[in-house]
Protein backbone atom coordinates (compact mmCIF):
# COMPACT_ATOMS: atom_id res chain seq x y z
CA UNK A 1 0.00 0.00 0.00
CA UNK A 2 1.21 3.49 -0.76
CA UNK A 3 0.13 6.47 1.32
CA UNK A 4 0.69 9.82 -0.32
CA UNK A 5 -0.78 12.60 1.70
CA UNK A 6 2.05 15.04 2.06
CA UNK A 7 2.89 14.09 5.65
CA UNK A 8 4.34 17.52 6.23
CA UNK A 9 5.18 17.11 9.90
CA UNK A 10 7.39 14.72 11.81
CA UNK A 11 4.64 13.89 14.32
CA UNK A 12 2.30 12.83 11.52
CA UNK A 13 4.98 10.70 9.86
CA UNK A 14 5.85 9.11 13.22
CA UNK A 15 2.22 8.21 13.87
CA UNK A 16 1.81 6.56 10.46
CA UNK A 17 5.13 4.70 10.76
CA UNK A 18 4.34 3.39 14.24
CA UNK A 19 0.83 2.29 13.25
CA UNK A 20 2.16 0.48 10.19
CA UNK A 21 4.75 -1.26 12.36
CA UNK A 22 1.95 -2.36 14.72
CA UNK A 23 0.29 -3.97 11.71
CA UNK A 24 3.51 -5.74 10.78
CA UNK A 25 4.18 -3.71 7.65
CA UNK A 26 7.50 -2.58 6.27
CA UNK A 27 7.57 1.19 6.09
CA UNK A 28 9.51 3.29 3.60
CA UNK A 29 9.73 7.05 3.48
CA UNK A 30 10.56 8.50 0.10
CA UNK A 31 11.57 12.13 0.38
CA UNK A 32 12.64 14.11 -2.66
CA UNK A 33 14.48 17.36 -2.01
CA UNK A 34 13.44 19.56 -4.92
CA UNK A 35 15.02 23.02 -5.23
CA UNK A 36 12.66 26.00 -4.94
CA UNK A 37 13.50 27.14 -8.49
CA UNK A 38 12.29 23.80 -9.85
CA UNK A 39 9.10 23.94 -7.78
CA UNK A 40 8.43 27.44 -9.11
CA UNK A 41 8.99 26.21 -12.68
CA UNK A 42 6.53 23.37 -12.09
CA UNK A 43 3.81 25.58 -10.66
CA UNK A 44 4.22 28.04 -13.54
CA UNK A 45 3.67 25.15 -15.98
CA UNK A 46 0.73 23.89 -13.91
CA UNK A 47 -0.82 27.37 -13.86
CA UNK A 48 -0.90 27.35 -17.67
CA UNK A 49 -3.11 24.25 -17.73
CA UNK A 50 -6.84 24.83 -18.24
CA UNK A 51 -8.96 24.70 -15.10
CA UNK A 52 -5.99 24.62 -12.73
CA UNK A 53 -6.26 26.59 -9.52
CA UNK A 54 -3.46 29.15 -9.78
CA UNK A 55 -0.63 28.88 -7.28
CA UNK A 56 1.88 31.63 -6.60
CA UNK A 57 5.50 31.65 -5.52
CA UNK A 58 4.39 33.36 -2.32
CA UNK A 59 2.06 30.46 -1.55
CA UNK A 60 4.83 27.99 -2.24
CA UNK A 61 7.22 29.81 0.08
CA UNK A 62 4.59 29.97 2.82
CA UNK A 63 3.96 26.22 2.56
CA UNK A 64 7.69 25.53 2.54
CA UNK A 65 7.85 27.14 5.98
CA UNK A 66 5.24 24.70 7.26
CA UNK A 67 7.03 21.56 6.05
CA UNK A 68 9.35 19.73 8.44
CA UNK A 69 12.16 18.26 6.36
CA UNK A 70 13.01 14.73 7.52
CA UNK A 71 16.37 14.52 9.26
CA UNK A 72 18.87 11.72 8.72
CA UNK A 73 17.90 10.36 12.16
CA UNK A 74 14.23 10.27 11.14
CA UNK A 75 14.95 8.65 7.78
CA UNK A 76 16.91 5.94 9.60
CA UNK A 77 13.70 4.93 11.43
CA UNK A 78 12.23 3.69 8.14
CA UNK A 79 13.03 0.61 6.08
CA UNK A 80 15.35 1.15 3.12
CA UNK A 81 13.44 1.72 -0.13
CA UNK A 82 13.00 -1.27 -2.39
CA UNK A 83 14.72 -0.88 -5.76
Amino acid sequence: MILENGFWGRAERDAKRLRARELGADVELRYLAVPMAELERRIAARNREPESVPLTSAMLRQWQGLFETPTRAELDLFDPPLP
